[in-house]
């Protein structure tokens, strides 16, 4: 959602890097605000994608509940 499609490469978020899928994860976490500006390579262009990330209730490793 949020205007993100197949193929499109995840190249910043909210101004910090993104190296690996577990960035992708750790940086939507951080983020304090609502929507969350993703920057991405699509074909020959980038481009800045406004996205509401959606909050769902889930557990931790030990069994404590936490918003992903």
């Amino acid at each position: 959602n949020g205007g993100l499609k197949q193929n499109d490469i995840i190249l910043e978020i909210d101004n910090n890097k993104v190296k690996s899928i577990m960035d992708v994860s750790k940086y939507i976490t951080m983020s304090t605000d609502d929507v969350i500006d993703f920057k991405v390579k699509r074909s020959y262009d980038e481009l800045i994608l406004k996205i509401k990330p959606i909050i769902i209730p889930g557990e931790d490793n030990l069994g404590n509940k936490i918003n992903k």
